[in-house]
């Protein structure tokens, strides 16, 4: 399985969920190094290729979280090459797909510039976790689509 540096890796979204980050940890810690090493070769990395073949994950809080476990390179697949696209046109086909999420904890969209350039760097918003955990308990069906609490 092909893998990927996770420090290569930008977001497309402006915010994460803290708290499901922490709670993602503490399950991956918990697990022996071949239960982890399994999890993470079940669920690889959905990556799209931006500019200059610059890789975007789709959906980062997996990625936060081996990041805070010491992961270096996980196992990804490539969902969608957009490297001949410019800037401009990059960001507004992820936007049509909805694989980007520009808003701020608050709200308040962002500019495609502004978005974080690692996905640490991402602003906490309690809501994305709040949205995690009520799916997680049954409140709604969690599906194979990114983002997909956010359509």
């Amino acid at each position: 399985m092909t893998t990927i540096s996770i420090d290569a890796l930008r977001p497309t979204q402006m915010t994460h969920g803290e708290r499901q980050i922490q709670q993602k940890v503490q399950t991956y810690r918990a697990m022996s190094a071949h239960e982890l090493e399994m999890a993470i070769a079940e669920k690889p990395i959905a990556v799209v290729l931006g500019l200059r073949e610059t890789p975007y994950v789709i959906d980062h809080h997996v990625v936060n979280a081996l990041l805070r476990i010491g992961v270096k390179e996980a196992p990804y697949v490539l969902v969608a090459d957009f490297s001949s696209l410019d800037e401009h046109a990059f960001w507004s086909v992820l936007e049509g797909k909805s694989w980007v999420y520009p808003y701020h904890a608050d709200g308040r969209r962002a500019e495609f510039k502004d978005m974080p350039q690692h996905v640490k760097d991402a602003e906490n918003d309690e809501f994305r976790s709040l949205a995690a955990f009520v799916r997680n308990a049954g409140g709604y069906a969690k599906t194979s689509v990114p983002l997909a609490d956010f359509r």
